[in-house]
């Protein structure tokens, strides 16, 4: 009976509408891999071997035929589901050579088990069959080694790490200020994969385009293959990727077996590692050929010789996690952890930061657009759709119309971060997402919260990482402490030592929170320049204390601080290096050295810390920086400016440098102390504002409602009584003058006025706005006054402003009306800010309210004065 199986199926009507052995795969049927018989335009894999040979000529005949029908060949790359469902990912596997790699049979001629052994699969043989390698090969995880790409915003570094020499170095291939590129330290590109492989992804500098073979330690790729780009780690989405066999293997250099091994099919199949085999090995030499091979899991595989792999395109949380983990709490403590509230509501990574093809992740800082470029490869794959539907074009201007079309769609990066989700950006290029509220994003309220918050301060500022307390906390990272990979418990002290939340000024300007590390190395100075001194170095010195077994057992990680007479005499074993330049050592934040026979320290530029934007978890509104009021950040105690930042080193902490936060930023701490001391009476600021304003606006609306009547009753008496007078004022009594406590009241009126004004207005049309510093205080430190005096002035002068001809001018009436409308107005504006009343939209309109309501409020005082002074003169006169 006919087995109806599907994929069999298809194979079988594939493989007889192309001639190509069902036994072969179907990716082998439209491949243009390495060493592969081609057949007119169609590439097509060597069976295995002991495998169905070639069909006869007569179906190499048909093959003519087809390839006469179709110029040109459908390649595997040009093959696309185009489809949110998941494609199955049933397929053979191959190796660095391009071959398939096939089982050999169950049971040999002598009817004895045979070993399931193999060359170890490539992924990008594997992989690259359909996908674009090479332009994957060029995405943000694996170009830090290019050189050709900008660095962008400054993440976190490697460290290179070593206990006993109590060295952390942060090294970057992107350049970042702060940190060393590792050839500047003396670090191959060998060197660093020993050092990092354990959480990279692969590519980049693991896979060279060319190896130096007379390079001693480039050349060693001779025999432990490149690091490959290792898909599985990131888009295996059963969660059966071996992160711990996989880092064992890249110890012992096995880079091109540790993609087979990572993935559960195999094991390694020698006793001696890539690396062992590598020592033996010299420049000049021949290569040994008989490399071990994989000892595969015959249960992988199907009896085609296809794997099913699990994969998703959209890489499950945990793939992320491996890599960047950051974690506060330490051992059990854990289980305090809410984690990102995107994460609890059930988003993933890779919903903001997401990719396309040429797996440039968003990284979703603000203003990343201008760190990101047009790739060449996103062109091509853009002029190949433009070329398909319109094929009248030119390879030229198809490319050109790809360009065209990838910079109007860059801006929709910009929707990716924090603010530009949540509220929208005009950066975009899209109409829809102009408006926000992407995934489902909620539109922030921030109530009561003015708009300058947002100017002066990062989202994450408020919502991410821990809250800011009297002393950073320590938090360790996948990066930097292996999370993720078996290890004896980490602790407090456990190199590197890295700190957050650190309150800093970003590129941007604005403050937000940010990890921080110091480096700590020996090193050599000259003229000024320190180069540090690779860990191993310092090892053969022999002058670091070295652990007893018991110390050992109970501090593994060496986190016991350095003595000043050990630091000396390191110093001075170093120095016995003639011309090699002067022996230093940085650590917490100091430089240390010898002068005279005698160690000495200071605060140095190369000690200075490495910080980086932290952007997670994320926390809810209700547990934002700032939920519990304005005293959350403008107190006399505020950690965002006088928590107490101790450098963290191989030293004790008197040693160390000590820094309140507002030092880091260069903040005005005596602005920012005076500042906070103001709001010990914001309470009496609203209560002086709203009883001003509240005793002002009665004194317009008694009046306006006697207005109101007077018309009313103007009406019914008719024009014969027009002229009587119908209100029962002062005016009316002979009172229309306005007495001293009226002038007084009008001048503190006037002169707090003229403060505001020179703060608010002067700094609107001539200066930048909005207010900041001392100006603001000034601004705000006459508000009170203003209140007050309009409040008086609303109860000494509307008495004579409407009277029968007796009075001011109706100028001069209309013109103080005019004052107490906008004066209540300005006070109004200036003080409802202060409650939680209006989210961000209403706190916008308040502000431009205020603004404009207070140039009304500054023409009519004007004008008033002016109206004043031309009655008095007329009465001289």
């Amino acid at each position: 009976m006919r087995d109806l199986r599907q994929p069999t199926s298809w194979r079988e009507s594939f493989a007889s509408r192309y001639g190509v052995p069902a036994s072969a795969g179907r990716a082998s049927a439209y491949s243009d891999g390495l060493k592969v018989p081609k057949i007119g335009g169609f590439a097509c894999a060597p069976p295995p071997e002991g495998g169905t040979p070639y069909p006869g000529l007569g179906r190499l005949a048909i093959l003519a035929g087809i390839c006469l029908l179709f110029p040109r060949a459908v390649r595997a790359d040009e093959l696309k589901t185009e489809s949110r469902a998941p494609y199955l990912h049933h397929i053979p596997l191959r190796d660095v050579a391009g071959q398939l790699i096939a089982m050999p049979p169950l049971l040999g001629e002598d009817g004895k088990l045979v070993e399931a052994r193999a060359n170890p699969y490539s992924p990008a043989e594997t992989c690259g069959r359909c996908h674009e390698y090479a332009a994957i090969g060029r995405g943000w995880h694996f170009n830090a080694g290019t050189g050709d790409v900008k660095p962008g915003r400054p993440g976190e570094p490697w460290i290179l790490t070593d206990p006993a020499t109590h060295t952390q170095i942060p090294v970057s291939y992107r350049g970042w200020k702060g940190t060393f590129k590792p050839g500047d330290i003396g670090m191959s590109e060998s060197d660093f994969l020993n050092n990092f492989a354990h959480h990279l992804p692969g590519g980049g500098v693991g896979e060279p385009a060319k190896i130096n073979v007379d390079d001693p330690k480039a050349g060693r790729m001779q025999i432990t293959g490149t690091m490959q780009i290792d898909c599985l780690i990131c888009h295996q989405s059963e969660g059966r990727y071996n992160h711990e066999a996989q880092a064992v293997a890249l110890k012992g250099q096995d880079f091109k077996w540790a993609p087979s091994i990572g993935a559960g099919l195999g094991v390694f199949g020698s006793f001696r590692t890539a690396a062992a085999l590598a020592d033996s090995w010299k420049p000049g030499r021949p290569v040994t050929t008989n490399l071990p091979p994989i000892k595969y899991e015959r249960s992988r595989f199907d009896v085609e010789n296809n794997v099913f792999f699990e994969v998703a395109r959209q890489s499950p949380n945990e793939a992320c996690y491996f890599c960047h983990t950051s974690e506060t709490h330490a051992g059990d403590a854990r289980y305090h952890s809410d984690q990102d509230i995107h994460i609890r509501a059930g988003m993933k990574c890779v919903d903001c930061h997401r990719n396309g093809i040429d797996h440039m992740t968003v990284r979703g800082y603000e203003g990343e657009i201008k760190d990101r470029a047009i790739t060449a490869d996103m062109i091509d794959l853009r002029a190949k759709l433009i070329l398909r539907d319109n094929p009248s074009a030119t390879d030229e201007t198809a490319k050109q119309l790809a360009g065209t079309q990838l910079k109007n769609e860059l801006g929709k990066i910009e929707t990716l971060s924090c603010r530009g989700c949540h509220l929208g950006t005009e950066k975009s290029g899209s109409a829809l997402a102009e408006l926000g509220g992407r995934l489902g994003s909620p539109l922030p309220v921030h109530r009561g919260l003015p708009p300058v918050h947002l100017e002066k301060l990062s989202c994450t500022a408020c919502h991410s990482g821990p809250l800011p307390e009297a002393q950073p906390e320590f938090v360790h990272t996948a990066m930097a402490h292996k999370l993720g990979l078996p290890g004896q418990v980490r602790g407090e002290n456990t190199a590197p030592v890295i700190v957050e939340p650190v309150f800093l000024r970003g590129e941007d300007g604005k403050i937000g929170p940010f990890k921080m590390v110091w480096p700590s190395y020996w090193g050599r100075m000259t003229g000024g320049k320190i180069t540090p001194i690779l860990p191993e170095i310092v090892a053969k010195t022999g002058s670091l204390p070295s652990l007893s077994s018991t110390n050992l057992a109970r501090d593994p990680y060496n986190t016991a601080p350095l003595t000043t007479n050990e630091i000396q005499h390191t110093l001075e074993a170093l120095s016995a290096v003639k011309d090699a330049g002067e022996a230093v050592f940085i650590a917490a934040g100091k430089l240390y050295r010898l002068e005279g026979g005698k160690l000495s320290s200071a605060e140095n530029e190369a000690a200075k810390p490495y910080s980086w934007a932290l952007a997670h978890d994320v926390r809810p509104a209700r547990q934002a920086l700032g939920a519990a009021g304005c005293a959350d950040c403008h107190s006399l105690t505020a950690p965002v400016y006088f928590s107490e930042v101790t450098a963290r080193g191989p030293v004790a902490a008197a040693l160390a440098t000590q820094k309140a936060m507002w030092e880091f930023r260069g903040d005005d701490i005596q602005w920012a102390s005076k500042f906070a001391f103001t709001f010990k009476f914001r309470t009496m600021l609203k209560i002086i504002s709203f009883g001003s304003a509240l005793l002002s606006l009665g004194v317009l609306l008694s009046y306006a409602l006697a207005g109101l009547g007077s018309v009313t009753r103007w009406k019914t008496a008719g024009d014969d009584s027009a002229t009587e007078v119908v209100f029962t004022t002062a005016a009316a009594n002979g009172k229309t003058g306005v007495g001293l406590g009226g002038k007084l009241a009008y001048t503190a009126m006037l002169l707090a006025g003229i403060a505001m004004a020179v703060t608010g207005i002067g700094t609107f049309m001539f200066g930048q706005p909005p207010m900041t510093h001392w100006v603001l205080m000034a601004h705000v430190s006459a508000a009170p006054l203003f209140a007050i005096g309009l409040a008086l002035v609303a109860l000494t002068w509307t008495g004579g402003s409407r009277a029968n001809g007796s009075g001011p001018s109706c100028l001069s009436q209309t013109l103080l009306w005019l004052i107490l409308l906008g004066g209540l107005l300005v006070v109004l504006t200036g003080v409802v800010p202060m409650t939680p009343i209006f989210g961000t939209q209403g706190q916008h309109l308040l502000y431009l309210t205020h603004r404009y309501g207070a140039i009304v409020f500054s023409v009519a005082v004007v004008l008033h004065l002016l109206s004043l002074a031309g009655g008095r003169k007329q009465k001289r006169q």
